[in-house]
């Protein structure tokens, strides 16, 4: 395959479970909000194994490098490209144009350390721990629309609005019986404290969020019925571990293909929860870091440099792989070792925001994530 110059779109031919962790946070919009989109994001935590994801089957390289790790049965998109066989819903919205890939993509960050690097992507910072909230939470904070996180800590990404509550979504036995009323009682004789955790258990009642199913994906349906109420949340995050594939990561089968499998269903929980509103929505994934492009001695891949993102959602310039393919010939590696890449993943970030917010991107890109560098690839990402 040889390198291409600027941003090329591949184009589709014929066409124009929960492992670890996991929190859901939504934004709430005032009554009147002017915001008609939805944002949704999901962090792959571990690092995604992008070539596993999305294989470069059109570079020669790739079967040097990692011969035992290339699915035999991956959805074939052109003859540069194929997409993993667990992303198969995946495929059907990017049959639809509803849907791409990004690839040789990253946040820049280098040092590939997981703490560090889950705190970079979040932040939307370049350098670890610089900052104590997140680039949603900023971009919360521009147009004024107050937030909500379903988790027992308010995730960073969120963090940076005075005006975010913190809700656990609780799985107590018989909680659709309490009665709010006597919550509400309590709370007038409580001290402020108090008082604030008892309305916290009484909102929870009334919005069915106690004996709610947490796993990724029915978390994902709960979160895009959420969004696609009039004056539901604006954007939600959903955080899915287990992409940390050092060892037995396999191809067809195997750790990463259940992973991707896992994704898959996310995305297909987001499209039937945000039902109508789905034609507003966009829908994103971030990772802390890539894999090695060679395998190592365990029939795994260790922590890397580039990736690949996935995009979907209404609003979302579908149908397409998007990359400026670096190649993976040994010249081409970063440091010798990993995919470079060629697209820096906050120039999608802020794509996003203007396509769900209307955030212009120099104000994207100088406010909410410092940089006035960040290139302008909307019009690439989003119609």
């Amino acid at each position: 395959m040889d390198r291409r110059t600027l941003i090329k779109l591949f184009g589709l031919p014929a066409y124009a479970s929960a492992f670890g962790v996991f929190n859901t946070a939504f934004s709430q919009p005032q009554e009147s909000s002017p915001v008609n989109g939805r944002l949704a994001v999901i962090i792959l935590e571990g690092g995604l194994d992008g070539l596993a994801a999305v294989p470069p089957i059109g570079d020669s390289k790739l079967f040097d490098h990692r011969s035992d790790l290339i699915a035999e049965n991956a959805i074939k998109l052109n003859s540069d490209f194929s997409l993993s066989a667990g992303l198969s819903f995946f495929h059907g919205l990017m049959k639809k144009n509803q849907a791409s890939a990004i690839h040789a993509c990253a946040f820049p960050y280098i040092k590939r350390s997981h703490f560090e690097g889950q705190n970079v992507i979040q932040t939307g910072y370049l350098a670890p721990f610089s900052s104590k909230t997140g680039w949603i939470g900023r971009a919360l904070e521009l147009i004024e629309m107050p937030g909500r996180a379903l988790s027992l800590n308010q995730p960073l990404i969120l963090r940076g609005h005075e005006d975010v509550d913190t809700i656990y979504p609780a799985k107590i036995h018989g909680g659709k019986r309490i009665d709010t009323s006597v919550l509400n009682l309590l709370a007038e004789f409580s001290d402020d404290t108090v008082s604030a955790e008892l309305k916290k258990v009484g909102t929870s009642v009334d919005e069915g969020l106690l004996e709610l199913p947490r796993d990724p994906v029915s978390l994902a349906y709960q979160a895009g019925q959420a969004m696609a109420q009039p004056n539901g949340p604006v954007s939600s995050v959903i955080n899915v571990s287990g992409f940390d594939t050092h060892a037995q990561q396999g191809a067809d089968r195997g750790d990463q293909h259940m992973r991707l499998e896992e994704l898959d269903s996310i995305f297909v929980a987001f499209k039937k929860g945000l039902g109508d509103k789905w034609g507003d929505s966009v829908i994103l994934t971030i990772t802390e870091f890539g894999r090695t492009v060679r395998m190592n001695g365990s029939w795994g891949t260790d922590h890397g440099y580039g990736s690949c993102a996935f995009l979907a959602g209404g609003r979302v310039k579908g149908g397409s792989v998007m990359t400026d393919w670096p190649g993976l010939a040994k010249a081409r590696l970063f440091e010798n070792r990993d995919l470079q890449p060629t697209i820096d993943l906050r120039s999608v970030f802020c794509g996003a925001l203007k396509a769900a917010f209307a955030i212009p991107h120099e104000q994207a890109a100088a406010g909410i994530f410092g940089d006035r560098k960040i290139p302008d690839l909307a019009k690439y990402l989003f119609s």
